[in-house]
């Protein structure tokens, strides 16, 4: 807790390093969550043009649906380990880290088995008998990441993200050369799933060796588990709608679309995905921990504190939208070949809903921070109700089109109980939602008619520079004023 302290003196002293001393954490983790985001994407993308130089669309969208039931399996089964080590007064506690480790540990065996039992019903769901073998393949990932030590989650906490930075691109870079390499050989998509499992072993492994701090042993101390399954049972349910609401898009089209075009959307949503992973990255690896230290100890400066971050965020995700839609096109006449070139118009849709996912993203974890995990979890049931019921009409008037619109109106209808609950605290986002919301739409929107209308009958290379000339003119700007909002930020 603050300590009050006299306005001379050496206590003095101690109250001003105090903020300081945070200040500068949350500048430093920011920096590193930004460099690694970018460091990431670079990997990331250039990772997948070359997987698509060796595989076909199809492979794509069988990966998307073993991604898919992964990523589900570890959602429904989230009790909050992390998230309760950064919140709770006990984070730092031996008994407690060492309780939350060994949960951690039993439900990552729980993972693979439930990977092994539910594999084939899952392949003859979706009709690809490939996944009876790629998914309990995958789930190994559970048991690997189960035995991650929780001193990853307690750099997290006091926001010092050098080494995690560090750990997970690393883990990324050697897990993408094992997928590349294997599946330049073999021409198989399962060179995708032995690069992910490597990946994770060489994140674990570095989570024990290269961070300070006690090594983890198997206890379980009541106290601490009871206070974990307190605040982690909201957390279980918002995750497992919170997956259900985040995925539903490829739950749905894997029903309804060939795997194929499943494969191209799904390439496509990795572009647009972008924007959406950095806001989240910033709020769960530095916004969340100084919302929950504020909301511990001083309420006002949580306010100021969610807002100017906000702020920075939106300004930014403008930006970020802006070069994804205008410089979509031009990516994939550069570095994909031509059967990859449908997805084109799919990025260039999908800021709408990836600039509604944001605003969502930006204040929900504000929420959490206060301890309120039931408020996040009715958020994620309303936007996944909603998705389910807009999506499905939406491809059923307009298509693939008329689905990401469904998705925009999803993660907006989500947004409502975040933007409720704090209003009753005072806190008025939504002075900050509209006028960024209407910016960024008619900015970015009437770009993309204007670019569109630029390059009309230009073919080849003629098309591509004059895609990224038409772009610039637009980006250079919001750039400029997106990093001059981001230093301002920074000196307050």
């Amino acid at each position: 807790m603050t300590r009050t302290t006299p306005a001379s003196g050496p206590g003095a002293a101690a109250v001003s390093a105090a903020p300081l001393s945070l200040k500068s954490r949350v500048i430093s983790g920011s920096m590193w969550t930004i460099g690694s985001y970018g460091a990431s994407q670079v990997l990331r993308f250039g990772g997948n043009v070359l997987l698509a130089a060796f595989l076909n669309k199809e492979a794509f969208g069988l990966m998307a649906l073993v991604s898919l039931f992964n990523v589900g399996l570890t959602m429904f089964s989230d009790f909050g380990i992390g998230a309760s080590i950064i919140q709770s007064k006990r984070g730092e506690d031996e008994a407690y880290l060492n309780t939350a480790w060994t949960i951690h540990v039993i439900r990552g065996f729980a993972l693979s088995l439930a990977s092994v039992l539910l594999a084939r019903p899952f392949a003859l769901l979706y009709g690809q008998p490939e996944l009876a073998a790629m998914i309990p393949a995958a789930g190994l990932a559970g048991i690997i990441q189960g035995f991650q030590s929780t001193k990853w989650f307690s750099r997290n906490r006091q926001i010092a993200l050098a080494r995690v930075t560090v750990i997970e691109l690393v883990s990324q870079a050697s897990g993408m050369v094992v997928m590349v390499l294997w599946c330049w050989v073999t021409r198989s998509v399962w060179g995708i799933v032995w690069g992910m499992l490597i990946g994770y072993v060489v994140k674990t492994v570095l989570t024990h060796t290269a961070l300070d701090g006690e090594r983890n042993r198997f206890v379980i101390e009541r106290e601490a588990k009871n206070e974990m399954i307190r605040f982690g049972r909201w957390i279980f349910i918002s995750s497992s709608l919170s997956f259900l609401a985040g995925q539903i898009d490829r739950l749905l089209l894997g029903k309804l679309v060939p795997i194929g075009t499943l494969g191209l959307y799904n390439i496509a949503m990795g572009l647009a995905s972008m924007p959406p992973m950095v806001v989240a990255a910033l709020v769960g690896g530095v916004l969340f921990p100084l919302l929950s230290h504020h909301s511990r100890t001083d309420t006002k400066a949580y306010e100021r504190a969610l807002l100017e971050a906000r702020r920075v965020m939106l300004e930014g995700g403008i930006f970020l939208f802006a070069g994804l839609a205008l410089l979509s096109p031009a990516l994939f006449h550069l570095v994909y070949k031509p059967e990859y070139w449908e997805s084109i118009w799919m990025a260039q849709l999908l800021p709408v809903a990836m600039w509604a996912q944001i605003l969502m993203l930006s204040v929900e974890r504000a929420v959490l921070a206060v301890g309120d995990s039931r408020t996040m979890a009715m958020a994620n049931a309303i936007s996944l109700a909603a998705k389910i019921a807009v999506c499905y009409a939406g491809y059923v008037l307009a298509g693939i089109g008329g689905f990401i619109v469904g998705l925009a109106l999803g993660f907006l209808a989500g947004h409502v109980p975040l933007v409720i609950f704090l209003r009753r605290r005072g806190i008025h986002v939504l002075r900050q939602d509209l006028p960024y919301t209407a910016v960024a739409v008619l900015l970015v929107g009437s770009s993309v008619l204007i670019q569109r209308w630029v390059v009309d009958g230009l073919t080849g290379s003629a098309r591509v520079w004059t895609e990224i000339g038409t772009a610039s003119v637009v980006l250079i700007p919001l750039g400029i004023r997106a990093a001059k909002i981001g230093r301002a930020a920074i000196r307050r």
